[in-house]
């Protein structure tokens, strides 16, 4: 299994699932009628949907890496920065 702490800027990786408790977030905001509820969950779906490639652009503060993508969006692509913190939602892509 990859281990997030591992990934370094350059880096290539792709999600391929999304955690239940990120689920449970979406269900949360949309209940409470929150702005742009869920708007984290459906990102991710599109972006395992269209096997979008993420770059690992840094490592914050927290030694957690960040990777952006872009994916398309209704009319036009759309780039979008991910913290990546847990090692089941994602592998390494093959160079």
């Amino acid at each position: 299994m990859p281990d997030f702490k591992c990934l370094e800027p350059g880096d290539k990786i792709r999600l391929i699932s999304i955690l239940v408790s990120d689920f449970a977030i979406r269900e949360r905001e949309i209940k409470a009628g929150l702005p742009d509820a869920g708007w984290t969950v459906n990102c991710m779906e599109r972006m395992i949907a269209q096997r979008a490639v993420l770059t690992i652009t840094h490592i914050d503060e927290y030694g957690e890496p960040w990777a952006k993508c872009i994916i398309m969006g209704a009319s036009e692509p759309e780039e979008h920065s991910l913290r990546i913190a847990d090692n089941e939602t994602w592998e390494y892509m093959e160079e």
